[in-house]
């Protein structure tokens, strides 16, 4: 919601988001919850993100090097990485709800982690017919 501020959403916009945000808060927690990620572990993760930022590893590699570093099974692996993906979908769709004057208002970075990835390749072919 925070990364939205600057679109300056409407109230039906932040009602919608509020609900969509707080089940898929509710799914990514349940399934932390399953795999057994405790916030100790995140904690750990966290430690090991920041030593390993600047390794110049694709962002794959870097995503198994942490895990591996900060102790998570390939079950807990698998688990964040899905929850990784809910987020985006959610940031996705949020963009969506959003009008072209909207989105001009939100930084191009946050713009193209909540543009479907389809539509960004589509862009670039079409610059290269062109």
């Amino acid at each position: 919601m925070k990364q939205l501020e600057k679109a300056e959403l409407t109230e039906e916009q932040q009602t919608k988001l509020k609900e969509l945000a707080k089940k898929t808060g509710a799914e990514m927690q349940a399934l932390r919850k399953e795999a057994g990620i405790t916030p100790e572990l995140m904690k750990k993760r966290a430690e090991a993100q920041k030593e390993l930022k600047e390794s110049g590893k694709k962002p794959a590699e870097l995503f198994a090097e942490v895990n591996k570093k900060a102790g998570l099974s390939e079950q807990q692996a698998t688990a964040l990485k899905k929850a990784n993906e809910m987020r985006a979908d959610l940031l996705k769709k949020a963009v969506a709800m959003l009008s072209e004057d909207q989105k001009s208002k939100l930084p191009k970075q946050l713009l193209r982690r909540g543009m479907d990835k389809k539509d960004g390749k589509n862009r670039k072919a079409k610059k290269k017919a062109e």
